[in-house]
């Protein structure tokens, strides 16, 4: 880009120059790529350099004499004169501003994944490339020219007309989300498509990509049900050394008003203790843990609980 630079800064000089009529020029650049490949000591291999350089040369031959001289940036101090300059009385600089490059890099005719088929089947022409020339044949079987036309031969439906990449945007928005679209889905969205008569390379990659866009399908879809991390399960060495405490749901009241049921799981052996309680408070879960497990297998390891009320007043 500081090189495109450069060369627009020339060219506006250039032509400045030739309207005033100037005959001879001498050009100081502190660019030495620039002046190196406008002298002949450098040649240009950038494409769109090229471009700028045919241009400057082109102005360049309007004059009858012109010298061009690489100075090194810390001697420029030209560029610098607006920056060292103090005085009120400093004198008018003019400056050229061209809103639009002098270069355009544009493609009005950008190559399409049909082209090679269009071309082999009416012309009959076959890269050189013995393998290219192999798939080409192969890939050009599917397909057949009607009225200047390419379509895609399908297995169990019509003819699929052949369409651009720029234009597959503009059919899967009809499709998918139009008037009388049904926001289908992935493949669903492609086999569609199909059946609308359409066809172009990567078909049910850019449907399924483009229905993960959509804010409806998003804000729509079923709830993911997927864990957003990988389990790991919880083991034990030996018996009766990791218990896990927890209340199941109350149940109807009891003749003795027990409505909760406190569950004690060994992780070893999946040995259960239980007991009714009236209700889940601590007294009775430091009761249940001393009767139920500490006097019948010894002093647990660990006890693993969900920090309810119950388990930590």
């Amino acid at each position: 880009m500081n090189n495109q630079a450069e060369y627009e800064s020339l060219i506006a000089g250039l032509k400045f120059a030739k309207g005033l009529g100037a005959r001879r020029l001498d050009v100081y650049s502190d660019s030495k790529l620039m002046v190196n490949q406008l002298t002949g000591s450098y040649q240009t291999k950038d494409e769109v350099l090229k471009r700028y350089f045919q241009l400057a040369k082109t102005l360049l031959q309007h004059f009858a004499q012109t010298s061009l001289f690489h100075i090194p940036r810390e001697m420029n101090s030209l560029a610098d004169e607006l920056a060292k300059e103090e005085n009120d009385n400093a004198l008018d600089i003019l400056f050229l501003a061209f809103e639009d490059p002098q270069i355009f890099d544009i493609d009005s005719n950008p190559g399409s994944w049909m082209d090679d088929i269009r071309h082999y089947l009416l012309t009959g022409e076959l890269p050189n490339d013995r393998n290219k020339a192999r798939r080409l044949r192969v890939k050009a079987a599917r397909y057949i020219i009607s009225q200047g036309q390419l379509f895609r031969r399908c297995y169990s439906l019509p003819l699929a007309k052949c369409i651009r990449k720029e234009n597959s945007k503009i059919v899967l928005e009809q499709i998918h989300s139009g008037d009388c679209g049904t926001h289908a889905v992935g493949r669903n969205l492609s086999l569609q498509v199909l059946r609308q008569g359409y066809y172009w390379l990567n078909l049910q990659k850019d449907a399924k990509e483009f229905s993960q866009k959509c804010p409806q399908c998003q804000f729509y879809s079923s709830i993911l049900k997927q864990l957003a991390a990988q389990l790991h399960p919880i083991t034990s060495s030996w018996p009766f050394s990791m218990w896990g405490l927890n209340f199941l749901r109350p149940f109807s009241k009891s003749r003795k008003n027990l409505r909760h049921v406190l569950l004690a799981t060994d992780y070893f052996s999946k040995w259960v203790e239980a007991k009714p309680m009236a209700q889940p408070t601590g007294t009775s879960v430091r009761n249940f843990i001393w009767t139920q497990l500490v006097c019948r297998f010894g002093v647990p390891l660990s006890l693993i609980c969900d920090n309810g009320t119950a388990f930590t007043s």
